[in-house]
């Protein structure tokens, strides 16, 4: 295990119509410091946990947590990474203590989740103080965007200005997903299933903590609305989900042979429908678990032939 996601919390100041995870400011969905406690404990003492990344919600409406977290983990030897939607870049004097407290815990990388819909609740003045005042300090900052036809973000970057000069932007069409199903598709940058690349875009499994304390093999809002869940963290120890993870064959098919050979072995026809993303489409396979079933000679035969590598 090389990367641990921790969603601290459902919760968070915005209610942006293309959140994914459905956060709200009345959310009371999180983990509990006991169960905090067992992933930071268990990062602390695997060698093989190199990056811990802690999100939400906004994570840092639990401020003294992250800091708590960020502290232990960098003594201990890994790279912790935070992402926030900026809300606290209130005023300069605000903005260089937060700042300073992350990078006195350790913090190495922060990712500003800020898009049209996020300025709705977020002033764009307190990103533009935030990316500017950013630079003082040694943590390497990224801004992602979430687009769709009506909501590009170019206005956006414009009026952001210099402030984004030498920052990392990411634009990623907005999925069907969470709050954001009830965006109007027409806006929605779907494409066929031949225009999708079908190979897992995730580059190696993470092992992600929901706020419900369910872990998912990747971060993606698409996967958690399918059966790709492991367990919860409530129920089994750390070591026993991460075996799970490993040793689940759906999960190493998927790795080695991409979607197709789902597509495939299920006889789906997909040509009339359209997706935003290839992770739409693991959602769609993995979301019907009897059909699932109906290949478990396929799976049985795919374990039997590569046993030695699985």
């Amino acid at each position: 295990m090389k990367s641990i996601v921790i969603i601290i919390t459902q919760k968070c100041n915005a209610e942006c119509a293309h959140c994914c995870f459905e956060c709200l400011p009345n959310s009371s969905n999180y983990l509990t410091d006991d169960e905090i406690e067992k992933i930071v404990t268990y990062a602390e003492s695997h060698d093989d946990v190199k990056v811990v990344s802690l999100t939400g919600g906004e994570a840092l409406l639990r401020k003294n947590k992250v800091i708590e977290i960020i502290e232990r983990l960098s003594s201990a030897g890994k790279e912790t990474t935070l992402i926030s939607n900026g809300f606290w870049a209130a005023n300069e004097t605000i903005t260089e203590r937060i700042l300073s407290e992350l990078k006195s815990a350790g913090l190495k990388y922060l990712t500003i989740s800020y898009d049209d819909y996020h300025a709705e609740y977020i002033p764009t003045s307190n990103i533009k103080r935030l990316l500017t005042v950013i630079k003082k300090f040694d943590i390497d900052v990224a801004l992602n965007m979430v687009v769709d036809r009506q909501h590009s973000g170019v206005d956006l970057l414009k009026d952001l200005g210099e402030s984004v000069f030498g920052v990392r932007i990411t634009m990623v069409p907005a999925s069907p997903v969470g709050r954001a199903k009830n965006l109007s598709y027409d806006d929605l940058y779907f494409k066929t299933v031949e225009e999708l690349e079908l190979a897992c875009p995730a580059t190696g499994w993470e092992f992600v903590v929901h706020h419900d304390g369910y872990i998912y093999p990747c971060c993606s809002p698409s996967v958690f609305e399918s059966n790709l869940r492991i367990g919860s963290i409530a129920e089994c120890d750390i070591d026993s989900l991460e075996h799970r993870l490993y040793s689940n064959i759906l999960l190493y098919i998927l790795r080695k042979e991409g979607l197709r050979w789902f597509i495939d072995k299920m006889h789906l026809d997909l040509s009339q429908q359209k997706f935003v993303s290839s992770c739409e489409i693991c959602k769609f396979i993995f979301s019907d678990m009897e059909k699932i079933k109906e290949i478990s000679d396929d799976i049985k035969d795919y374990y039997e032939e590569n046993f030695e590598n699985v």
